[in-house]
């Protein structure tokens, strides 16, 4: 399978787990490529460990819930269009409160990072 030539994805902060989940349907009206719902209990294993840190540059406050929407595109234009119809969708119906993008591979780790690490270190609980 052929890479994707544009790669995107928006972090949706929210204030409440059930207004992310109300928004995890909108955000799949949109054909994403990928849709991850991040609860604060995940979020929060990473919260104060200094190896995270880089990771979680990107959040805005403290959410309770972070919506990762991604989306492939042919050309940085269909990409950004993609990006802008999500965003203009959940701004119209007053969901979240911050809408990171990262279109950057780096930034684009960073988000994927707090996923990984925060599901790692929930795994590891007891």
């Amino acid at each position: 399978m052929e890479l994707p030539a544009h790669k995107g994805l928006v972090a949706v902060h929210f204030h409440d787990l059930g207004e992310a989940m109300e928004a995890n349907l909108t955000a799949l009206e949109t054909s994403p490529v990928a849709c991850e719902l991040m609860d604060k209990i995940l979020l929060d294993q990473t919260k104060d460990s200094p190896e995270h840190a880089p990771s979680r540059r990107l959040l805005q406050d403290d959410p309770a819930a972070l919506l990762v929407v991604e989306y492939y595109a042919d050309s940085p234009a269909e990409l950004e269009r993609k990006l802008d119809g999500l965003e203009e969708q959940l701004r119209g119906r007053e969901m979240g409160y911050a809408w990171v993008r990262a279109v950057d591979p780096a930034d684009q780790q960073a988000i994927w990072g707090i996923r990984k690490a925060g599901l790692g270190l929930l795994m590891g609980m007891k």
